[in-house]
Formats: structure tokens, sequence, C-alpha cells
């Protein structure tokens, strides 16, 4: 009796995709018997996967599907049952890899490159460890390291997955072109795929992942930080479910490296695609992060030593209305240690997430970089074809390359991040904030501010297509913005009238800093343009030089392609607009400038590290906002700080010696008098009241 109800159940679960009751419960039936009979539930399980799979198939006619067009997988997972859903393999080219991972692991193990790293090690005469030693920790490494592949975990985490998505988010949308496109890559076998997407939640770990199942695509091969390692049973899950883990840093570990590298190159001969981020950490800013090198270093190395005829790259866009994270990003760009990640946060967490509405999600593939055709012109392969194939160690224009590389993915990923009425209104109030110090303000006058900002935004965005040309800001997308960010904001429609919360008006800096990760999506949008006006004033040729400083002196906080498109047809209404969004950037570089500076108030020019050197500009720059002249407390960012404080190096105004951070005053000095040159009158008379009105004397009076 109890096996017919559990059939009952199971159809019934099963019920949009069940074309033959009786016969799948008469086939079910039988087999329960048999292998209840021989007591093998494992079996059982196998069975009665296998019986509904060939029940469901997703399928989708590609052809025709040349626009943008826009599938939200929310609305497809709800007619479908969770369970049945979870249990459906698409096909077998979901997992193509053509060897396990315990196989892979043994041809790391055997590879020529340990092989050299042991014998290069062995003859340092600093090196104490023995050859059995060595070999014992290149185990330990790809035990750490090494990913697993597990169907069954893998149903788990989307079992998981559907039921949180579905309460957490009112849409996910998904590009059908990204599809169609990922789908024609992964029939080219002998060409590798490896999908960077944005990093600005821990959601984007499982998204690809979750996007491929429902799609029936090849599921990735997940770069994961050995964070995760530490929380009981996530870390299992998601290693079974694809993830490999690696090290934060590791540059000065010459055999973890090499094992890191022939790892990445073993994966990179199978026909699974593999999936990291290239920004190397979750963006806190919610702005594009500078890319890190390491991971992508090792895939290109793959190809330069000719083992693979190409590598293809595809940025991927993902956008969050409203972002799991949000609330502990500002705590940590002030000053606030981050957690360290454990199951018991996690479950603690899920109970408030998990009842909060996160509104949407956009999913979106931009153009593949094929890695042949982008160093045809960089890097000579037949100079690197020449030396071994399995000794082959990059060179110095291979690295130069690889960094170029790395900047053009994160430049596709920015055109790829949707403008939502969510960034559009929190870009504006944050812009009121700054301006006025009001928390409150009258619905009409955001409403006419965000459509001329989004206006602004269509015209110059370089994503734009038919979808968005007629796109306005109204009453109602302002409603659904205060429905999402309840946390944040309160309507009063009788009044028509914004307010910020209550609970924020004590701490008005985690404010700033929460919407200013927001108004961060689309500022690298208008960015270039703010910079390219501010160097023109000058004479042609100084223009071009001053807009060559300005990259240099943002180079960290903004990836600024090659001018492609004419900035001066920017109008002056729309260059206004957009001015406002960079002013904080403006403002903030030119106050750690000054306070780098020998006769500022921190007379203290070496610092252990470079957190450190953050920690004391960011607790100056507080108390000069403390003043109370300036309201834009989004300027106090470590991340602010930090960038311009790595551009200031790079332009030698800073040294390392001795594992010091040495400030040369006279090139800050330089540096500081040929920024100020270029900032409008307006923000160099906020900097001489900021001045006034403080203890620390951040400008004095002749370098204004």
């Amino acid at each position: 009796m109890w096996i017919s109800s559990l059939i009952d159940v199971v159809l019934h679960w099963s019920k949009p995709y069940a074309v033959d009751d009786a016969a799948s419960r008469a086939q079910i039936v039988d087999q329960l018997l048999y292998l209840l009979a021989g007591l093998r539930p494992d079996r059982l399980l196998h069975h009665l996967i296998e019986v509904w799979s060939s029940k469901r198939a997703v399928s989708m006619d590609w052809t025709g599907i040349t626009t943008c067009q826009r599938q939200d997988l929310i609305e497809e997972l709800r007619s479908v049952g969770d369970f049945r859903w979870t249990v459906t393999t698409q096909s077998s080219s979901q997992n193509p890899s053509t060897i396990d991972s315990e196989e892979l692991k043994k041809r790391v193990m055997q590879s020529q490159r340990i092989s050299d790293v042991i014998w290069m090690l062995l003859v340092r005469k600093d090196e104490k460890r023995s050859e059995a030693e060595l070999q014992s920790e290149v185990r330990r490494i790809l035990e750490e390291m090494g990913h697993k592949y597990s169907i069954n975990y893998i149903r788990l985490m989307g079992l998981i997955l559907i039921k949180t998505s579905r309460r957490m988010y009112e849409h996910i949308w998904i590009d059908l072109r990204s599809v169609r496109l990922l789908k024609s890559l992964f029939e080219e076998k002998d060409v590798p795929v490896i999908l960077m997407p944005t990093h600005r939640s821990y959601i984007d770990f499982l998204l690809i992942s979750f996007v491929a199942f429902h799609y029936g695509l090849p599921l990735p091969l997940i770069a994961s930080g050995v964070d995760f390692m530490g929380m009981t049973g996530v870390g299992e899950v998601l290693r079974k479910a694809g993830a490999f883990f690696i090290r934060r840093t590791f540059a000065d570990d010459e055999l973890y490296r090499t094992v890191f590298a022939a790892y990445i190159y073993h994966i990179l001969h199978q026909p699974q695609p593999l999936e990291f981020f290239v920004e190397g950490t979750r963006s806190r800013s919610g702005k594009s992060l500078y890319p890190k090198f390491g991971l992508l270093q090792a895939a290109v190395e793959v190809y330069l030593a000719g083992r693979v005829p190409d590598i293809m790259i595809v940025p991927v866009g993902i956008t969050y209305e409203r972002t799991v994270e949000e609330s502990l990003f500002a705590k940590e760009l002030l000053g606030l240690p981050k957690p360290r990640e454990t199951t018991s946060g996690l479950l603690k967490a899920s109970q408030t997430v998990l009842t909060d509405n996160y509104g949407s999600i956009w999913f979106r593939c931009g153009a593949p970089i094929s890695v042949r055709d982008f160093m045809k012109k960089r890097v000579d392969r037949a100079v690197h074809n020449t030396s071994p194939r399995n000794r082959f160690k990059s060179t110095v224009d291979g690295s130069g390359a690889v960094r170029d590389l790395a900047l053009q993915v994160v430049a596709q990923q920015q055109d790829l991040i949707e403008i939502h009425d969510w960034a559009v209104l929190a870009s504006v109030l944050l812009n009121r904030l700054r301006t006025t110090g009001t928390t409150s303000f009258p619905v009409d006058e955001l409403v006419g501010g965000c459509q001329k900002l989004l206006s602004a935004l269509l015209l110059i965005s370089q994503t734009k297509d038919d979808r968005n040309s007629d796109r306005r800001f109204e009453a109602k997308n302002l409603i659904r913005c205060t429905k999402i960010h309840l946390n944040i904001l309160q309507l009063d429609s009788k009044q028509g009238t914004l307010w910020i919360q209550q609970s924020h008006l004590s701490d008005m800096r985690t404010l700033h800093l929460r919407l200013a990760h927001y108004r961060n999506h689309i500022v690298n949008l208008v960015a270039p343009s703010v910079l390219f006006r501010l160097a023109s004033e000058k004479s042609q040729v100084e223009s071009l030089n001053s807009f060559e400083f300005l990259k240099q002196l943002f180079s960290r906080e903004f990836v600024i392609p090659e001018i492609s498109h004419d900035y001066t047809n920017v109008s002056g209404e729309i260059h206004e607009l957009f001015s406002d969004m960079v002013e904080p950037f403006l403002v903030g570089y030119a106050m750690v400038l000054r306070l780098l500076q020998s006769d500022a108030v921190s007379v203290q020019t070496s610092f252990a590290s470079l957190r450190e050197l953050v920690k004391s500009l960011q607790g100056d720059m507080k108390k000069v906002l403390d003043a109370g002249v300036y309201c834009g407390f989004e300027i106090l960012s470590s991340d602010l700080i930090s960038n311009c404080v790595q551009a200031v190096k790079c332009l030698e105004g800073i040294s390392v010696q001795n594992g010091q951070f040495q400030i040369d005053s006279r090139i800050v000095d330089r540096i500081n008098l040929q920024f100020l040159s270029l900032l409008p009158l307006k923000i160099v008379f906020q900097l001489a009241d900021m001045s006034a009105s403080s203890d620390l004397h951040v400008y004095a009076s002749g370098k204004i």
C-alpha cells in the first residue's frame, strides 16, 4: 500500500510532464518490488531517476533568435515540479569530460612539469624538504584543490536552488541569444570554452550552473576560493558539483603555482567548460574590479604551448536588482573585517534572506573572445612552440598580453550590465543626499530626475537595443523599487513623498555606500566621457596628455577601453548629469592625494602594508567629513582609497622597499597639482571649504 502511495506522490510532483500515468505506475511498481526485495535503495533511486528522466525533455527552437529575446527562468520553473525538474538530466553532454577527477589528478601528479619543479626545488640550498616530502605536498595540494563530479550532488544543489530562487526573486531574465551562443560554442569539441562572469555576489557561483542545467548545456568546472572549504558540508557539496578550490594568493609558492598551472592545463584538455572570475573576488562596491591575471595566465599558456588550437573566452554579465550581501559589503568598505564563512552563519543568514524580495537578476553573455585572434599581433607563438610542450613557461611579453586580455574581458563585462531602474534611482537619491542633506524627496522630482538620467544613459549605452528605445521611468517604476528596497525606503503615497527609513538616519555612511553599490552598476558607462571632458579644457596636445594622465590615475577605478567613439558628442546637460555621478570619485582622489603629502596631517611616510596605509587614510578622511561641509560619505570606501593608492604606486609616488610602503611626497605633490589643475572650480571650492572647516588642514593655502 505504501508503495502505491509513494508512486502517487511521485507522479503528482511530476504531473506537468507525465504522459502515461498507468504505464509509469506499472513499470515503477515492478521495479520497486524487485529492488526492495534485493535491499538495493541506491539502485531504486537510480531507476526512479531514469524513468522520470525519460518523461521530460525541455526543448526549444533556437532558429530565428537573432534579436535580444529574454526568457524568465522563474516563470519557466513555476510550471515544473521541483523534484521532477531536479532529477532530470537533459542529456549526456552535460558532463562531457572524458576522464574523471581522480584520473585528472593522477595525470597532474605524473606530469613533467611537476617533476621539473620538484627537481628545481631540490637543488636549492634553502630547500629543506626531501623529494618524497615534496611529492607528498603535491598530493596534498591536489586533494585540497581537486574537484569531484557527482550528478546526485548536482541534483541536490538544483533542488536547493529552485526552491530558494522562487522565494527570493521575482524574475531571472535569461538572454536567449546567450544560450544559443553557448550551445554553438560547446559544439566545437576541440576548442576549450572559459566562462568569465562578473562577480557581485556568492549567487554568481551557482547561477551559471543553474542556467546550464535548465537549458541542457555542459556544466562548468568552477574555480572557487578556499574560504568555502571551512564550511562544514557546504564545501564538499560544492566540490562534488564541479568546484575546485584555490588559494587567494600563492605567487611566492613555486610548488603550488606549478601544481595549479598543471591542473588548469589538464582541465582545458577536456571538453567541459571552465568558469572563473577574472576579478578574483566579489566587488563590494558594485563596480568592476581591476582584474587578476593568475588563472587567465595559466589558461593562455595552454594555447601558447600549442596544446589547443584556440580558447574561446565568454564574458558574462550578471546584474542584481538587489544584492544579498549589500549591508555586509557597506560595512566591510567602512573598515569592518570580513566575517569568516561558516555553515552556521549561512543557515542563520538564510532565515532572513529567504523572507525578503530581491527583485530581478539579468543574465547575458558577450561576444566570445578568441585567444588565438587576440594574441596574434601581441605574441609570437612560434617562439613558444620551440620549447618542449611539457616544460613551457610564459614570457614577459605573454604576461603583458594577458593583462590586456583581462582588461578586454572586464570592458566587455561592463557593457553587459543591465541599466535597471533601481540603479538609476539610487544614483539620483545619492546625488540629492549629497547636495541637499535632506532625507525626504518629492516623488515627482525623483521621477523627473530619473527619466532624464535614464534617457542619457540609454543614449550613450553601447548595449542599447530596440527593447530599450522606448523605456521610461514613471511613478510605477519608483513604487516597484520601493517595494524591493523596503529595507532602505518608505513611500508616503498620500503626500507623494519618498523617505529614507528612520533606521538609517543614524548611520549615513553605511546608507551612502549601500546606495553607491547600485549607482556603481552604471558609473562605468559615464566615467570615460567625464574624464575626457575634464581633459578637453586644455589645448589639443595637452588634452591628450591630460586624458592619458587621468586614465592612469583612475586605472584601478575604471576600466577605460581605447577611445572607440566621440565623447565630444555628449551635450552639456548630459555631461552635468554624468559629472554628478562621478564627482565623489574626483573629490575622494583629491583628498587621498593631499593626505599622502608630507605637510598634511599624516607625517608618517612608511607603512607595513597596503591595508595599514588605507586604514590610516580612511581614518583621516572620516575626520574631515565629520566637519559636515561635504556629505559624500561614499568617498570613505576602502576600495576607492586602495585604488587611488595603487594608482599612485604605478605613477611611482609610492614604492615598496623591504616590505614597507614608502611615500615619495615630491612625486605625490606633482601628481596632486596636475590633478587639481584639471578639476572643475566647483570641486576646488568644495575642497577649500573642507580645509577651512577641518582641523586637519587637508589643503594648505598654497596648494589650490
